[in-house]
């Protein structure tokens, strides 16, 4: 039981914009439950000038380390209600965390603006609170601003009173029960555009870019509308506003009321942002207004259970963006972008549960955020399909209602699905939130009866685990029908009847599952791949055959030949799902195996890239699938690698055009830069030096930088690094990086370059830092041997930044290690 709670927060702060300061006055209202002797609140970079309880002077001491102020009573304070008052001053800073600064131009002048961020644990950098999702409260706000200057908080402004001198006081209504991680305030030149429809929503911009916000603006209304109807409970706050910021470390930002973007996830150009762009902006905002009841209405009582926050909004995204835009297919992208990159994470043995053990200031980082986010959004797919839409919603509505303005945790949530369903989701969901990895399932044919059994799925053995399992099977009948039966796995090992006349089947039918399959009976394995042939298996089910396949080579259980033996069978898809599968596992056997067999991989991925550009071709179609554009994106720089001298001078001719300024498709534009940093590289680098900071969006800008990685001459690569730690802004230094380890050119040079500037670039966000790090070490430490390996362990040992992902991309390594050391065999 907590020894005491807060009650209100009523803040008073006057930031200062040139010296980059802020003066504030906190006063918290709290309920002892007992008698205590000292109170401790978090407090982080903040210089305390005065401390009062109940109007009475205290002794305070700040512990830096510890990042507490602890407040030290003359006797005890006896239990009941108590008033801190605390004066103290703090720095607008330069992190992108707490209360920071950022920039942008007005012409040609640099102006800031003053914003927050405080999940998880940074709102103790802008004033002394109980900074845990478990200490809930109701926030008062006030800041004395310039006059001309728009501020804003979670809340609608209440009263605005001129003080003189250029300022005026601003008060924001009482916001509900709350964490401190949701707050937010910020202040700058921005405009507001108000939705017509749905005066609730609102678009936030800095002046120039506000006419881009249409977009945002109406899909954030149909959003909030469509959850409100979903989920049965209405959005409680006043209004909500969407804020675009200019450097902003994550891609957005769940505040209560106030929701902070990235712009280029926000802001839509017509006739700039692609398809793919559109697509993300529109799953960021979504992600965001579901965060409204999960995470802000019902929020988690510990960090461990952030999953119930990060898992739900990352889901629902899908189903929001589905509901309005069902020409996307959107569900592919998910399995594509969620699922997939969630279970190669969860493979590796060094691996966390949903339910993160311990939970006390749980960092989302390059470790963490695959399992909360991806995993989990991937394992309540999986329970939605089993339970069916009418029991989830029934159940989800429940559990928002009955833990509204409260704290909850996993069995909370469970038990509220288990009463809507009558399913025992309790035992089901146990097994996949408080246990990490998942599941690998054996199917072995015995007459007309199939065999499973079930271990844990790893890259480096076969380890023991247990799951209750919704299996979902498809049986192909002989007369050409199909039937899909769905069993739950209980058992270590489990038998089940097919339906006669049965020539084949497929196990986890349409990827809903959260597992990977190994077919034990070659017979059946040659039938689907003849299916795939034939173009008469699902894209969702031939993905997952090529997939399984591909994973189970890299642990040793099928030998490379294997699997480039069922090559024949996937070269004539087309669909986004199995194609953009089959580019990425190809793209990464060429850049790690041995010359001999990188050439034999090299020679598929040309045979099936002759095919995809006489699918796709090399224009946008305004008939053609949202899919194929992103795919077609993807493939640009490859066939310009790889493909004919008559295609490559197709799409050189299209790159001089866009260099010319010539009217350009967006899905065009990044594959374009791409392709020119491989065969117009001169060209391409002036293009860049003279225009990049210029750009009119951020949209433009990612392009670019997306382009730096495909360089090939030293030359052109050494300015490619220094372009990216200069003049590449803070908020995007790291993207490049992901780029240049991918390229086998650049290793030896990008490594060098690392080395000489790792003070520099140690100093990046720490999370932008530790993504630099993940990928050097798997890229560097296979292509340029033990140097680096021990450079990383030597730097885990000694230092705490990104000790988490640095261990695990060393456990990567380890695994293609192992990989080539079988090839070899």
């Amino acid at each position: 039981m907590k020894a005491y709670r807060p009650l209100e927060y009523h803040l008073y702060l006057q930031p200062d914009l040139k010296n980059f300061d802020f003066q504030g006055q906190c006063l918290i209202k709290m309920e002892l439950l007992e008698p205590q002797k000292s109170i401790e609140l978090d407090a982080l970079e903040l210089e305390i000038h005065e401390v009062k309880v109940n109007d009475e002077a205290c002794s305070f001491q700040l512990l830096a380390e510890k990042e507490k102020l602890v407040l030290k009573a003359p006797e005890k304070w006896p239990a009941g209600v108590l008033e801190l008052d605390i004066s103290y001053t703090g720095e607008i800073n330069n992190k992108m965390a707490g209360f920071y600064r950022s920039f942008y131009k007005k012409k040609n002048e640099d102006m800031a603006i003053a914003v927050t961020q405080f999940e998880e644990s940074d709102a103790r950098r802008a004033f002394p609170c109980f900074d845990h999702p478990g200490y809930k409260a109701v926030f008062f706000i006030t800041m004395v601003v310039p006059q001309g200057l728009k501020v804003f908080s979670n809340e609608d402004i209440d009263e605005e009173i001129d003080l003189g001198k250029g300022l005026r006081e601003v008060s924001f209504k009482a916001t509900p029960l709350m964490s401190t991680y949701l707050v937010f305030f910020g202040i700058g030149d921005f405009q507001i555009r108000v939705d017509l429809e749905d005066r609730r929503v609102r678009a936030v911009a800095l002046e120039e870019r506000i006419n881009f916000t249409d977009f945002c603006l109406d899909f954030g209304r149909k959003s909030l509308q469509f959850l409100e109807k979903y989920y049965g409970v209405d959005y409680p706050l006043s209004k909500m506003d969407l804020l675009a910021v200019p450097d902003f470390a994550f891609g957005a930002m769940e505040n209560w009321g106030a929701i902070t973007f990235r712009e280029n996830l926000m802001l839509y150009y017509p006739g700039v942002t692609s398809k793919a762009g559109l697509y993300r902006i529109a799953e960021v905002v979504a992600h965001e207004i579901v965060h409204q009841w999960f995470g802000n209405l019902v929020t988690p009582s510990d960090w461990k259970y952030l999953w119930l926050n990060e898992s739900f909004a990352t889901f629902f995204a899908f189903i929001v963006v589905d509901q309005y835009f069902p020409e996307w297919e959107i569900w592919p992208h998910f399995i594509s972008t969620q699922t997939a990159s969630a279970m190669v994470r969860d493979s590796l043995d060094n691996t966390i549960s949903i339910e993160i053990p311990g939970g006390e200031h749980v960092v989302i980082n390059a470790s963490t955020a695959p399992i909360i986010y991806n995993k989990g959004g991937s394992i309540l797919r999986q329970i939605k399909e089993y339970l069916g839409d009418e029991c989830f919603q029934k159940g989800l509505s429940g559990f928002l209602k009955d833990f509204a303005y409260k704290n909850a945790e996993s069995k909370d949530l469970w038990t509220s699905l288990q009463n809507a369903s009558g399913v025992p989701v309790l035992d089901l969901m146990k097994s996949w939130v408080e246990q990490p990895g998942y599941p690998c399932i054996q199917v072995t044919q015995n007459a007309d009866d199939l065999v499973f059994t079930q271990n844990r799925f790893t890259y480096n053995s076969e380890q023991n685990g247990k799951w209750i399992v919704p299996l979902k099977i498809r049986y192909f009948l002989q007369n050409g029908e199909s039937i899909e039966k769905n069993i739950l796995l209980s058992e270590k090992r489990q038998m089940l009847t097919m339906p006669p006349k049965t020539r084949a089947y497929k196990v986890n039918s349409g990827q809903s599952g959260f597992y990977r399959v190994l077919y034990q009976d070659q017979d059946n394995l040659e039938k689907l791949c003849s299916m795939i042939e034939e173009n008469t298996l699902s894209p969702e089910d031939s993905y997952g055959v090529e997939c399984d396949l591909y994973e189970f080579m890299l642990t040793g259980r099928i030998s490379l030949e294997q699997y480039l033996g069922s090559m024949p069978a996937f070269i004539g898809q087309s669909d986004f799902l199995p194609s953009m599968s089959l580019i990425d596992h190809m793209e990464s056997l060429i850049f790690v195996l041995p010359e001999k067999q990188k050439t034999q991989v090299e020679g598929y991925l040309k045979q099936y890239l002759e095919f995809l550009i006489t699918e796709l071709g090399l224009e946008v179609r305004d008939s053609e699938k949202h899919s194929s554009s992103v795919l077609r994106d993807r493939a640009l720089p490859l066939w310009m690698k790889y493909n004919s001298a008559n295609q490559q001078n197709k799409i050189q001719n299209m790159i001089k055009a866009l260099f010319a300024g010539k009217k350009t498709a967006p899905d065009l534009q990044k594959g374009l830069l791409q392709a020119a940093a491989i065969s117009m590289a001169p060209q391409l680098r002036k293009f860049i030096d003279t225009g990049f900071e210029n750009l009119e969006s951020e949209h433009q800008r990612m392009n670019q930088i997306a382009a730096l990685g495909y360089f090939k001459e030293p030359e052109d690569l050494s300015w490619a690094y220094e372009f990216a730690l200069k003049r590449v802004p803070a908020r995007n230094r790291y993207l490049p990086f992901a780029g240049f380890s991918q390229n086998r050119d650049a290793l030896s040079s990008l490594w060098d370059f690392y080395i000489h500037n790792e003070a520099e670039i140690t100093e990046l966000h720490p999370v932008h830092f530790e993504r630099i790090a993940a990928s050097l070490a798997v890229s560097c430490g296979l292509h340029l041997g033990e140097p680096v390996k021990t450079y990383f362990e030597t730097f885990i040992k000694e230092k705490k930044l990104a000790r988490d992902v640095i261990s695990l991309s060393l456990e990567k390594l380890a695994v293609y290690r192992n990989f080539l050391k079988a090839c070899d065999k």
